[in-house]
């Protein structure tokens, strides 16, 4: 993997947006943790492009099309992705009193942590609980198949890691 993100490398100022370049510090690489199903997207894909050209809608880009349909075409799903919005040591404390902490992975990120929790892990006990628990937090957001940035790229001047 790293040597695929050695490829997206670029020079700085290379990101331009209305012929300006992009500041280093609004740039982030983020990944998707689940796997994607194509044939899912494909599918997708030809609907929409289908509904495009029934709404003689020419100016859609294909490309940017299929690209968001693959993002959104989760396969089969290992992790669940809890994105806390807030640098708190003792949040993480109260998750792991509501999940067997054996299944947690903790990202830190530049505005708080992405908590990583691997499905197939979690202590029976807890399974019908925790996740009404956990989301019920303050500052914790869980919308579907969330991307997290990548460890050891830089995410808006900061550079994420596993704790």
């Amino acid at each position: 993997m790293l040597d695929k993100i050695k490829q997206l490398e670029c020079a700085a100022g290379t990101y331009r947006h209305n012929g300006q370049p992009v500041p280093q510090e609004a740039l982030a690489l983020y990944i998707s943790i689940n796997p994607r199903d194509l044939w899912k997207a494909t599918f997708a894909s030809l609907v929409t492009f289908a509904e495009n050209i029934r709404q003689q809608q020419l100016t859609k880009n294909p490309h940017q099309e299929v690209m968001s349909e693959i993002q959104k075409s989760c396969s089969n799903k290992y992790y669940m992705d809890i994105d806390v919005d807030r640098k708190d040591p003792a949040i993480l404390e109260t998750i792991s009193s509501y999940i067997n902490p054996s299944c947690l992975t903790i990202l830190e990120t530049r505005g708080g942590y992405h908590v990583l929790i691997e499905l197939a892990a979690i202590d029976p006990s807890v399974k019908k609980t925790w996740y009404r628990q956990i989301t019920a937090l303050p500052d914790v957001d869980q919308s579907g198949d969330n991307l997290i940035p990548v460890p050891g790229c830089v995410q808006g001047g900061f550079v994420p890691f596993f704790k």
